[in-house]
């Protein structure tokens, strides 16, 4: 099923929302600077508070009792995390004792999927070729059908429920107790049994615990389906059969008798009385539109941790390093030494400020490129004129925009990290030659072929 849209975009339309996409581009070009700049800091700060603390932290391997002589201290614990706490999910009327408690839902809806395909045409016009295909997916938001290009796709749904997270609000830690955003921070979730549930009255003819895990709410109610009955078997007469009648003999005195305790065993040829089969809901097996489907994971009562945190009466606040004044508050699931803890740390600050100059550089180049974006749509009157000057255009703003990331960052390393900084200025430099000999030999004339000889 797809439907298939072809629509054709004016010359002047294209060039007034590419001159309109420049206000955008200034923004992202000097927002991407801006934030560039604030990663290293962020980067800096980070590490040299990271640097602090591995120096600093002291090692606590009694977690039973509180000492007042690490009272201020940047500490290193491990043990055991737990509550007493029951945690509720209202809605479903489910508690759990656990740390911790989440709920996920999804809904079985119709999905629009649009990918469009652009051909520039003679003149600087350009026709959209805009194809909408439809599937059926579990998806985590109820989808709106009113927009979709093709009708017969309508969606419905069961109920709307958001996502539900829930955490104790008190957890020990030996004789400590956690704050708030370390128990946030607790891992290890582990899917919910739903076997011995029971299931609201209010939704119990439209739901079914299936996979012993999800809470499935079907769009269209159950029918109740009577069991059958067993098939009495015919009784005949019994014929008596004659035995001659054998005198009964009375029982010594003070003999011992068996009492029974059972009931008497059923007379053979006769079936056992069984108890009474009882109706049942039966489901679509397919999944219907508006379907929903529910599944909780929770963090066990008592999960082993290992935290770096300073120590404050009986329980911990972040520390705050001297040099920068940044924050170390570490906790991991598991037995971790504090060597180990502060190498993960710093690992994660490297990548995280790899993953966010790669942003930076992204937006700067987007925001390059749309400042030049109406350069291209002029050419566009002759359409492969405008491909080469957006291909030359988008090259140029890739090396603009990496030089001036470069620059930006080792400016800040500079502010941050003099020797740092020198070095990444040294590195900017160098591309900088590299990009203009590069440039120079290309624009240098070839040596003209030598004269043959006259004869």
């Amino acid at each position: 099923m797809a439907v298939t849209e072809v629509t054709e975009e004016g010359w002047g339309s294209r060039l007034g929302k590419s001159f309109g996409g420049v206000i955008v581009g200034i923004i992202l070009f000097f927002g991407s600077i801006a934030f560039l700049w604030w990663n290293e800091g962020r980067a800096v700060t980070t590490a040299k508070a990271l640097a602090e603390g591995e120096g600093n932290v002291v090692a606590v391997k009694d977690i039973t009792k509180v000492n007042s002589a690490n009272e201020g201290k940047l500490v290193h614990m491990s043990g055991e995390a737990s509550t007493s706490e029951t945690l509720t999910d209202p809605t479903f009327a489910l508690s759990k004792n656990a740390i911790g408690l989440s709920r996920k839902v999804e809904y079985y809806q119709w999905v629009e999927h649009k990918s469009e395909k652009r051909e520039k045409q003679m003149g600087g016009s350009e026709k959209v070729i805009t194809t909408y295909t439809y599937s059926k997916e579990w998806v985590g938001t109820p989808q709106d059908s009113s927009a979709f290009k093709e009708s017969g796709h309508g969606n419905r749904v069961f109920t709307t429920l958001p996502d539900f997270d829930v955490r104790a609000k008190e957890v020990s830690f030996g004789a400590f107790k956690l704050a708030s955003g370390q128990i946030a921070r607790i891992g290890g979730s582990e899917s919910l049994s739903l076997e011995e549930y029971t299931i609201p009255a209010s939704i119990a003819n439209n739901a079914e615990v299936q996979g012993g895990n999800t809470l499935y709410l079907h769009m269209n109610p159950g029918r109740v389906e009577q069991p059958l009955q067993p098939v009495q078997p015919v009784q005949q007469p019994v014929q008596p059969v004659q035995q001659p009648v054998q005198p009964v003999q009375p029982a010594p005195v003070n003999a011992e008798q068996p009492v029974a305790t059972t009931l008497p065993a059923p007379v053979e040829g006769q079936p056992a009385e069984q108890p009474a089969a009882q109706p049942k809901l039966v489901f679509d097996n397919e999944a219907q539109i508006g379907d929903v489907r529910v599944q909780w994971s929770f963090v066990a009562p008592q999960r082993t941790i290992s935290l770096v945190a300073v120590q404050v009466n009986n329980t911990f606040e972040p520390y705050t390093a001297e040099d920068g004044g940044g924050e170390v508050d570490l906790l991991t699931d598991g037995v971790k030494s504090a060597k180990a803890m502060f190498n993960d740390a710093k690992s994660a600050n490297t990548m995280m400020t790899w993953i966010f100059r790669g942003v930076g550089f992204f937006a700067m180049f987007i925001g390059l490129s749309m400042l030049v974006a109406p350069l291209e749509v002029i050419c566009d009157v002759l359409p492969f004129l405008g491909n080469i000057v957006g291909a030359v255009s988008k090259g140029v703003c890739f090396v603009i925009a990496l030089v001036i990331s470069l620059l930006d960052i080792a400016l800040a390393w500079l502010f941050y990290r003099p020797v740092v900084g020198i070095i990444l200025l040294a590195a900017v430099a160098g591309v900088i030659y590299l990009a203009k000999k590069a440039r120079s030999k290309k624009a240098a004339p070839a040596p003209a072929a030598p004269a043959e000889p006259q004869s």
